[in-house]
């Protein structure tokens, strides 16, 4: 056997391999004795017919197809073996585009093969752009309005709800009936029962809940309201909606006040300020996380910016598949089809897929410089930090018994250690704001 490689575009290779006829003979004879093996013939026992009478019955062409197939799939890994072990940087990616460019009886077989290989890049300084950028960290404040604002968050989600017969007002829970309509055509999803709102939050069409002020239980309103020029539904902007109202249910809303018992029966707080210097921290420790998460996201761009390399199209289609998938489940787990989403923004996947090209190219990029900076400084995650990746994974996704049984363990498995082995690379580059690198 003998071989070349030849360099492509796009970091991809052509392998053209040749078997020589005494090499491709030992396929042949074992095509054959495979036919042999599942041949049934009248007048024998299944594999126990003549390989003459079988190659007969089968037909040469198809001994010769099985052959070659047996003959790629033997030699192909191996001098991908013998090429890895020449140059460790080489690293194939997905299965080879195989055809064959010569079989014949005497003449062996030869074949070429065009797959896509990890780009070998140069990397820039690295430490020095992280550097810069994680140097301009900004300080996280927290003013008083944005703690007494999630107190009154805290407050509200522990109100007691009081079913009274009184009309509507402000702040009240109400439970409704409504259908919506533009020139007398009800609305897609324009009816609902039963409906919960809390008047006053701003929920629903601007002047909606201001309408139901006054209303009592079992009374209907019919009203008209213009939707504004920047109303989430693109097509409804600016047009007339026409309501029928009927209100089902007033409840009165009981906020607990800001009292040390409220504060002891939130958690194990002695008193109020001590609930508050809670709510303080966490607000610091989600600020913090957000600015750290800013700055990641800014360094990783800059790395990705300041990298040439050529990007194999086999990557960029793997990720513009993953982010189609996300959106999909995301479109899907808000109780919407995927037809109608699609419908609604007036695109179809290859329009979606056109659309993100230059992201794809951007996150694949991130991640081949991610995973390059990794093995340069020879970071690699514990078992333990995958496990605990993993398990804030399962957390996220929601992942069950059942769901295990249906996912791709290996695959699973190198998400989690990437998104584990990323996290140390980030935090490795994170030091160069306190060390003295020049």
């Amino acid at each position: 056997m003998r071989y070349n490689t030849t360099p492509l575009p796009k970091s991809e290779i052509e392998l053209a391999v040749t078997l020589y006829p005494q090499e491709f003979e030992r396929f042949q004879k074992k095509a054959l004795e495979e036919a042999v093996a599942e041949a049934e013939i009248d007048g024998f026992r299944k594999g126990k017919a003549a390989p003459e009478l079988v190659k007969k019955k089968i037909g040469e062409s198809r001994l010769f197809e099985r052959a070659s197939v047996l003959g790629v799939e033997d030699t192909y890994p191996r001098i991908l073996k013998e090429l890895a072990e020449k140059g460790p940087d080489f690293e194939p990616i997905g299965a080879p585009k195989v055809h064959l460019t010569k079989l014949n009886a005497g003449g062996g077989l030869e074949y070429k093969a065009r797959l896509s290989i990890l780009p070998l890049f140069q990397l820039p300084d690295y430490k020095k752009i992280a550097k810069v950028i994680f140097e301009k960290k900004e300080e996280v404040e927290i003013s008083e309005k944005e703690i007494v604002n999630a107190l009154d968050w805290l407050r509200n989600s522990r109100a007691k709800e009081i079913t009274v017969a009184r009309p509507a007002q402000r702040g009240d829970r109400l439970e409704i009936d409504f259908e919506a309509a533009v020139g007398g055509v009800m609305l897609e999803n324009g009816r609902s029962q039963n409906h919960p709102l809390i008047v006053g939050e701003g929920r629903f069409l601007p002047g909606f809940e201001e309408a139901l002020i006054g209303m009592k239980t079992d009374e209907t309103k019919s009203f008209s309201l213009a939707a504004p020029d920047d109303y989430a539904e693109t097509g409804l902007r600016g047009k007339t909606m026409d309501f029928s109202v009927t209100v089902r249910l007033v409840q009165e809303r009981i906020i607990p006040e800001p009292t040390d018992d409220f504060a002891s029966g939130v958690g194990k707080f002695a008193n109020i300020e001590e609930l508050k210097k809670s709510i303080s921290e966490g607000i610091y420790a989600d600020k913090e996380e957000k600015e750290r998460l800013r700055l990641r996201v800014k360094t990783a761009g800059a790395l990705a910016e300041k990298t040439a390399l050529e990007l194999p199209d086999l990557l960029i289609e793997r990720e513009i598949a993953k982010m189609t998938a996300e959106l999909k489940s995301g479109v899907e787990g808000m109780g919407m089809e995927w037809s109608a989403y699609l419908l609604n923004i007036k695109k179809d996947e290859d329009g979606l897929k056109k659309e993100w090209q230059g992201e794809a190219e951007r996150r694949v990029k991130i991640a081949l410089v991610l995973r390059q900076i990794a093995k340069i400084e020879k970071i690699e995650p514990s078992v333990e930090e995958i496990q605990e990746v993993t398990n804030h994974t399962v957390a996220r996704l929601g992942i069950d018994g059942a769901g295990f049984k249906k996912i791709d363990r290996d695959a699973f498995l190198e998400y989690n250690t990437t998104v584990a082995r990323n996290e140390k690379v980030f935090r490795f580059l994170e030091t160069f704001t306190e060390n003295n690198y020049e």
